[in-house]
């Protein structure tokens, strides 16, 4: 008879604990449905990046796999370019030159090489740059990827550039946004809808699986007319398309890129080209700027240069981290949160159990060391509880997978909350009243009809969308 009564309270135990669970979960998917979780995914990023970064298990990060960026230096820029901006095009022309004569898999190239205005000194040798370009894209096969020049105001330049493009477009060159999406201030994760530098460059050459360009071909914008290429406008604003708080169209940044790609990057300093440029064939390859001190963004692993940041998303395109899906997640909410009230309970019950024997009449030791032993050991399973988490999301993001751990920790404080009021009244276990009816029945549950719209929005959503 015991053991059936322990039955019953046990599985009345965990229908409440699975019914805050589901109430707590539903919430938690409402809110971040309609984007009001999006800090709080962005915290939990950065939090579990620095665990990542701190792991010494095995990745699955494969330097061969990897892009190779290649930065021009202070010191080749203060002597072969002048310390002049626009870069010298005939010197550029060069330097390009040997990267494409190594034949690398795909060349990305993070640096405006577009015209100045007219009589400007920059514009000598532009012409030699652009043929080369053409000659290698179109003749030699190998894949060529631009960034965006930097917006204009004036009319007569911007027909110019646009002019300049076209040429470039016809000739098979493709085209990316330089932008890159902070958030809070960090660098995490890209967008997978907008064409950048990097993502483009991913879906082009001899190893690219797919051919993700974002909405839109910049090329083909560019060919459409000048009323097409919006983005050669200083009207234009980026920040609507690459905009942070986009979640749904972002993916995290593959860390292994971002926290050993460091090993592959090449500094040409002027009397190291030789060796900088070496190995470069069947590899894909960024050229940036390492003297621009403006094109740097800070990640949970330091400060980066700009082409970097183009070259992780290359990779994390390559080797993506998902995101776990709403129904993953809903699930992992349920469990960890029915297991998560049975532990708090359990402990709770006891550090309230041993308090109020402590507040009794006969003062004793014992129960003041053993009230102040399971206060500590409540508060202790919550950090332990709270590591737990992290460091399971940090697991999945070694094995690019994304859950964020946020709303799992907002639901064991409500959890430990609503535990720690466990035993404080010995009314959990009453006698039912004997008294029926609707009205008995509808008092009893009263909580749970209150939330239950909750539970219903969460389906709908999760079901309908």
């Amino acid at each position: 008879m015991s053991i059936c009564f322990c039955s019953v309270r046990q599985l009345h135990h965990a229908a409440h604990h699975f019914l805050v669970a589901l109430v707590l979960a539903s919430v938690v998917l409402i809110l971040e449905y309609h984007g009001m979780l999006n800090w709080l995914d962005t915290v939990s990023l950065r939090a579990v990046g620095s665990i990542h970064a701190d792991e010494r298990a095995a990745s699955s990060f494969d330097p061969k796999d990897a892009p190779i960026p290649l930065l021009i230096g202070d010191e080749y820029f203060e002597t072969a370019f002048r310390q002049e901006s626009p870069l010298d095009r005939r010197e550029l022309a060069r330097l390009i030159g040997r990267i494409l004569h190594e034949r690398p898999a795909v060349l990305a190239i993070d640096l405006d090489l577009s015209p100045g205005p007219n009589g400007s000194p920059g514009n000598a040798g532009q012409d030699e740059l652009d043929t080369l370009l053409i000659r290698y894209s179109k003749d030699e096969k190998v894949p060529i990827v631009l960034t965006t020049p930097f917006p204009v105001v004036a009319n007569a330049l911007f027909a110019a550039k646009h002019a300049w493009l076209a040429k470039l477009c016809a000739g098979g060159i493709r085209l990316g946004y330089p932008q890159i999406v902070l958030s809070q201030g960090l660098v995490m994760r890209y967008t997978y809808r907008q064409p950048s530098l990097g993502l483009v460059a991913s879906g082009v050459g001899p190893e690219a699986k797919t051919a993700p360009h974002g909405d839109g071909d910049l090329c083909a914008d560019v060919l459409a007319g000048p009323d097409k290429a919006v983005f050669l406008s200083k009207a234009f604003q980026p920040e609507s398309i690459f905009g942070a708080d986009d979640l749904r169209g972002q993916r995290p940044i593959n860390p292994d890129y971002l926290r050993k790609g460091g090993t592959l990057q090449r500094v040409i300093r002027g009397d190291n080209i030789d060796a900088a440029l070496s190995g470069l064939g069947n590899r894909p390859v960024f050229l940036g700027s390492q003297f621009d001190s403006r094109d740097e963004f800070l990640t949970p692993y330091g400060p980066q240069k700009g082409v970097v940041i183009h070259a992780a998303t290359f990779y994390s395109e390559r080797r993506p981290t998902n995101t776990v899906t709403h129904g993953i997640a809903v699930l992992l909410d349920l469990a960890f949160g029915v297991a998560a009230g049975f532990l708090f309970g359990a402990v709770w019950q006891r550090t309230n159990a041993a308090s109020a024997m402590h507040g009794t009449e006969v003062l004793s030791f014992q129960h003041w060391l053993a009230a102040r032993i399971w206060l500590a050991a409540a508060f202790g399973l919550l950090v332990l509880w709270l590591v737990m988490l992290f460091y399971a999301s940090a697991w999945l993001l070694t094995h690019d997978l994304w859950n964020n751990p946020g709303p799992m920790v907002v639901g064991v404080f409500v959890k430990t909350l609503l535990a720690s009021r466990v035993g404080l009244r010995d009314d959990e276990h009453r006698a039912k009243p004997t008294v029926g009816g609707a009205k008995a029945a509808l008092m009893r549950n009263a909580d749970w009809l209150l939330l239950s719209p909750f539970v219903i929005w969460a389906g709908i959503l999760l079901f309908g969308h």
